[in-house]
């Protein structure tokens, strides 16, 4: 995250919260799940059912998406994208992001 704000800083023509960037579009409309993805998401299938908010996210409809299936998080990557944008690389590091992402860790860890 870091380095992408240092290269958009130096390099950019715009600041980050005038673009909305590829990771909006992305969450928002989805992407085919690739050959490759959809093997490691059928054989991860036990370890998500492991956990609640892991199978709600990456098991719709209670199975993992199967190759060219459209797989869309337009929920979390929008929040996050926008909090990206608006805070720069303190919102991954110092602000709600790093939080969840810590405390999803703590849980799985335990």
């Amino acid at each position: 995250m870091d380095g992408w704000q240092k290269l958009a800083d130096k390099f950019g023509r715009k600041k980050l919260s005038e673009r909305p960037g590829p990771g909006h579009s992305t969450a928002r409309a989805g992407y085919p799940v690739t050959e490759w993805l959809a093997m490691l998401w059928n054989g991860a299938m036990d370890y998500l059912r492991g956990d609640d908010a892991a199978a709600k996210l990456y098991l719709p409809q209670d199975h993992a998406p199967k190759t060219g299936e459209i797989f869309t998080n337009p929920d979390p990557g929008l929040v996050a994208c926008s909090k990206l944008r608006h805070m720069g690389d303190d919102a991954f590091y110092k602000g709600e992001i790093s939080k969840k992402i810590l405390e999803r860790s703590s849980a799985t860890v335990a």
